[in-house]
């Protein structure tokens, strides 16, 4: 087996996983495929769930606001996936 193939199929790591966890609990029992894809690199989770919370979860505006700004700007750039995977979030 090559050393590519091994590590794209290792589990992720502690740090992964407990991020991973955190990420789950702030979208109420979902993990955004991004955050999965970085999970095989932890340095690069790590780094994105900060940047997330520091844009997302804190400051003066609710999320939510936040939220509705991140999908009307999805639909101007005709990301047709950003837009479905966060109407999915708010439908379930």
């Amino acid at each position: 087996m090559s050393q590519a193939l091994s590590e794209s199929t290792q589990l992720p790591s502690d740090l992964a996983s407990a991020i991973l966890f955190e990420i789950e609990q702030t979208f109420r029992g979902q993990v955004p495929n991004l955050f999965q894809a970085y999970a095989k690199y932890p340095p690069l989770l790590e780094a994105s769930w900060n940047k997330f919370k520091a844009i997302m979860l804190a400051g003066k505006l609710r999320r939510e606001v936040k939220e509705v700004m991140a999908l009307l700007i999805s639909h101007d750039n005709e990301c047709k996936y950003c837009g479905l995977r966060i109407q999915q979030f708010y439908m379930r």
